[in-house]
């Protein structure tokens, strides 16, 4: 008892003492409910002062932690939504519930409760440092190093990337912001080239202004100045350059040593070290001359899947369809030839980077950004694209055995396209709902090497076409503030199933029909275990081939908390479930299809329909 009046004097005093937007609560008319807690590190339980926590129902309240990590928020209207987070400078934002944001647990406060033991533990960011360093051991300055980790995503293990950061003057790197995990290492290190004349300057954008170009070549320019820079030409001997290199000392992607992080773990002597390999030129051309501006990859095994600054070598094609790659080292290596690119971007436990990719050697370029849900929090697609009404695309294997390569043709395809129109359930123009359909998306079912192919649709549009996909299957995503009922192609309902573009062929006459119901599923969960444990409702589709491929940001998979009350709300399309009450620590463990397997025995199995409202009580379920 001692203790608890010690917290709520200091908490007390704490809020007189703050003004302003801090802390402050409104002198409407008593409210009887409370909540108090205190902000705590992660890893050594010290409490944390000077800490901003925000508590958010129907409105916003702060307030700083005291000296000894205290919190108290009164005056409470009665509720069962009330979500506290915290931010501190030097830590991952943390919430009541989890450590990360999407795991957070409301607190359900009746008339007159006090909810007085809300701990929340935040983690300090983890970081991997080392030196990069040559053949004769000097430090190499201004190196691009990357961090690479894998997520499950889209029910499959994918790489990630974060973004790049240079070597200081003594060589030395430090990779931050990053969370417990394996990570592996790179030092970027791709060759680009750029044709004689100027036609991928005018698509591109202008040179970035610590590019120069080389002229090494009759008809390509080497760009140095991006990357490390290659060794100096020898007359007489062959050129030589420092191929991408992993660490400790690899330049294969499936060699690279992996680094093992624990939570806020700092780990340093990281160390790269780059040597010379011989290298050689690569030419060939597009089988199209009218192909021009194009950007031309050189891609190692394992990077195929991994966007731009991931390459042994860059060129474009110049006005006769022509390209040439400068320095490649002896490899087995894809061709790839296309109009744009993605990447998975990771950033940490909640910031997420929207910077997009630059296209090498140039500034510049259309795309866009979006977080990924099916990954762990910090997780971010990106993407970037030149402009083409009905790009092309090309790839092509090509074996350098220790000489020149010259006269390689790649073959261009046409990629496909999605055209269709947009009706309104209850019939009349679709603009009538007040929520017109503004942006339109095809989201990569598995691969991101396949791009996200996007579009910007005027005001009232009802009709639309979308073009740039490639071999693949595709998920058909709108930007709109209403829910998709059916999405309609030769009689069939696409609205979870992907579409499959392998045959080449534009697909036409879709018919996407939009509605105002919706679906809610709700109810309790009893056997809760104590605070401050906590647990989640996991809702996964009933098929067991829905588990895996569906893109980046499904709409038939929920995980929801559970409120300190056991209560639970998910809004979900029309089908078949599994629904399952689990600890709070396996919120995210949907991810992994071998987890729902173990997960479907012990779980509920629901059907929904549009615009029902079905309410499923819920016993807490062991999965291992």
């Amino acid at each position: 008892m001692k203790r608890r009046a010690q917290l709520v004097a200091g908490a007390v005093a704490l809020l007189v003492s703050t003004s302003g937007s801090l802390g402050q609560m409104p002198d409407a008319a008593p409210r009887t409910s409370a909540i108090s807690g205190v902000v705590v590190d992660a890893n050594s339980g010290q409490p944390l002062p000077n800490t901003v926590v925000t508590l958010t129902e129907r409105e916003s309240n702060r307030l700083l932690t005291d000296s000894k990590g205290r919190f108290l928020f009164r005056g409470l209207a009665a509720g069962d939504n009330y979500v506290l987070t915290a931010k501190k400078a030097g830590y991952f934002e943390g919430s009541y519930g989890s450590k990360n944001e999407r795991g957070t647990r409301p607190i359900a406060l009746g008339a007159g409760d006090w909810f007085s033991d809300a701990r929340i533990e935040l983690v300090r960011p983890g970081s991997i440092s080392g030196t990069v360093r040559d053949e004769a051991g000097e430090p190499v300055v201004g190196a691009h190093v990357r961090v690479m980790t894998r997520f499950w995503i889209g029910g499959r293990q994918q790489l990630a990337v974060t973004q790049p950061v240079k070597t200081d003057d003594r060589g030395q790197y430090r990779a931050t912001h990053l969370v417990a995990g394996r990570y592996i290492v790179s030092v970027l290190s791709p060759q680009q080239a750029l044709p004689n004349d100027a036609a991928p300057q005018a698509s591109a954008g202008p040179p970035l202004p610590e590019a120069v170009a080389l002229d090494l070549d009759p008809w390509a320019r080497l760009v140095v100045g991006n990357f490390v820079t290659p060794p100096p030409v020898v007359p007489g001997q062959p050129s030589t350059t420092y191929p991408t290199t992993y660490h400790p000392m690899t330049t294969l992607l499936s060699d690279a040593a992996a680094i093992t992080l624990g939570p806020g773990e700092g780990r340093d002597g990281v160390d790269v070290q780059i040597r010379p390999v011989p290298a050689w030129r690569v030419s060939g051309r597009v089988d199209d001359p009218s192909a021009a501006g194009y950007l031309v990859r050189l891609l190692a095994p394992g990077t195929e899947e991994l966007s731009l600054g991931s390459e042994t070598a860059t060129s474009y094609t110049d006005r006769n369809g022509r390209f040439t790659f400068l320095n490649v080292p002896d490899g087995r290596y894809t061709i790839e030839v296309r109009r744009g690119a993605m990447e998975l971007r990771y950033a940490g436990n909640r910031e997420i980077s929207m910077l997009p990719i630059p296209m090498p050697g140039f500034a510049g370029a259309r795309g866009g950004a979006g977080v990924i849900s099916t990954a762990p929090a910090g997780v971010s697609y990106v993407y970037t694209s030149q402009p083409d009404e009905r790009p092309r695309w090309g790839r092509q294997n090509v074996d350098v055995s220790a000489g020149d390569l010259s006269d390689v043709v790649v073959p261009l395809h046409q990629s496909v396209s999605l055209s269709g129109r947009f009706v309104w359930e209850k019939g009349g123009a679709l603009v009538s709902s007040g929520n017109p359909v503004y942006g339109l998306v095809a989201e990569p079912a598995g691969s991101p090497s396949l791009g996200m192919p996007s579009a910007q649709l005027p005001p009232g549009t009802t009709t639309f076409t979308l073009p740039g996909l490639l071999p693949g299957e595709y998920w058909l995503k709108t930007v709109t503030g209403m829910p998709i009922k059916s999405i309609v192609w030769q009689g069939r309902d696409h609205t979870q199933i992907p579409f499959d573009t392998s045959a080449g062929q534009d697909i036409t006459d879709l018919v996407v029909t939009f509605t105002d119901q919706t679906i809610s599923l709700t109810g309790t969960v009893s056997n809760m275990p104590a605070r401050p444990d906590g647990a989640a409702v996991l809702v996964f589709p009933a098929a067991r081939e829905g588990w895996s491929h569906y893109g980046l940001r499904p709409f038939n998979f929920q995980s929801v908390p559970v409120s300190t009350a056991g209560k639970y709300s998910a809004t979900l399309p029309a089908g078949d479930y599994y629904v399952v009450a689990v600890n709070h620590t396996l919120a995210d463990a949907w991810h992994d299809p071998a987890f729902l397997g173990r997960a479907a025995p012990s779980a509920s199995r629901v059907s929904v329909t549009w615009g029902e409202k079905k309410t499923l009580d819920l016993k807490m379920s062991e999965v291992r």
